[in-house]
């Protein structure tokens, strides 16, 4: 699973021209009968937005796998939507994205309680010993955690 940064023009998902591609993207999400979606890193897609009213922007950040990524930004795209995108996965992982959106949604002391904790069980859940390697590559050994050191001993 991934971890993708978009940014893309503001828009309204009520307009029908996007409810057949989002119901058809999304529909092991919707619980039966129901238009209460149900994402959650377990469920295998993550997706949190932050809006920037003045620039009239929305920034997402997806957890998906590569297929689903590809989906949700070629929704935007096709739509002339999109602004910008970018696999955040391994600054994710190293606990070194500086990505504004990313930071304000997942790790300010004003994040959201729900979002922390989607962020915790994908660490916990996707973060390998390659991934470590690939920290100490990019980053440099001094900048392992405990959590780190302890995954590399297993």
């Amino acid at each position: 699973m991934k971890v993708t940064y978009i940014k893309t023009k503001e828009t309204d998902f009520d307009d029908l021209e996007y409810q057949e591609d989002l119901k058809r993207l999304f529909s092991k999400y919707f619980k039966e009968d129901d238009l209460v979606i149900s994402f959650s890193i377990e469920e295998g897609f993550y997706i949190s937005f932050s809006e920037d009213y003045d620039k009239k922007e929305v920034h997402c950040i997806i957890f998906a796998d590569e297929k689903l990524t590809n989906d949700v930004i070629s929704i935007f795209s096709n739509s002339n939507f999109l602004i910008d995108k970018r696999d955040i996965t391994i600054e994710v992982k190293s606990n070194m994205c500086m990505v504004p959106a990313f930071i304000k949604l997942f790790k300010s002391e004003d994040s959201d309680r729900r979002e922390k904790s989607q962020l915790e069980v994908y660490l916990d859940l996707y973060t390998t010993k390659d991934d470590i390697l690939d920290k100490i590559n990019i980053y440099g050994i001094d900048f392992l955690t405990e959590g780190d050191k302890k995954l590399l001993d297993k």
